[in-house]
C-alpha cells in the first residue's frame, strides 16, 4: 500500500530536506504498521495549487460526466476491501468480518453518491419580494484542503 502523498497522478515534489514522518502502531502488540510522511505548509499548498488549476476543467463537465468518477473509486476500494479490512483490524482490533463489512459500508457511500451526482438539480424559491424567484444552482464552488485526524497512538 503506498505511503507516499501524490498531487494530481504525480507523486508530490520531495523537499531537499528530510521529511517528518508520524509512525503508527498495532495498539494491541506496539508493532510498527505504518511511517506516513507528514506534509508542511509548502507541500499543502502545492496540492491546493493543483487542485484550482483542476477545478475549471472539473466544473465545466456535466454532473452526470463528474458523477462517472464516484464509481470508479467504488471499484477500487471494493478490490482492495481486503487489504483495508486487515489495516482496520491491526489499527482498531476489530474482528476481520467486521472490517470488511465496514469497508463495504464505506463503499456502499461511494456508490449511493454516484447515483445522486447524476440528479443533482437546483431549486427555485419565493423570494422576499413578490413577483419575484430566488434561482439556486449547485456546481463545484472551489478546492478545500481537509485534515483527517490521526488514529491515536
Amino acid at each position: 500500500m503506498p505511503t507516499t502523498e501524490a498531487v494530481g497522478s504525480d507523486p508530490a515534489p520531495r523537499p531537499k530536506r528530510r521529511t517528518l514522518t508520524s509512525e503508527y502502531q498495532v495498539p494491541s502488540t506496539g508493532d510498527l504498521l505504518v511511517e506516513l510522511p507528514l506534509l508542511d505548509w509548502a507541500r499543502i499548498t502545492v496540492a491546493i495549487d493543483a487542485a484550482h488549476r483542476a477545478l475549471s476543467a472539473w466544473r465545466a463537465r456535466a454532473a452526470k460526466e463528474r458523477s462517472r468518477y464516484l464509481p470508479r473509486w467504488f471499484d477500487l476500494v471494493t478490490a482492495q476491501a481486503e487489504d483495508l479490512g486487515r489495516l482496520i483490524v491491526l489499527e482498531e482490533g476489530k474482528p476481520h468480518d467486521e472490517a470488511i463489512s465496514e469497508v463495504a459500508y464505506a463503499a456502499s457511500f461511494l456508490a449511493w453518491f454516484a447515483e445522486e451526482a447524476k440528479r443533482i438539480r437546483g431549486d427555485v424559491m419565493e423570494a422576499p419580494e413578490a413577483l419575484r424567484r430566488v434561482a439556486v444552482l449547485r456546481e463545484p464552488v472551489g478546492v478545500c484542503a481537509a485534515i483527517t485526524p490521526c488514529p491515536p497512538p
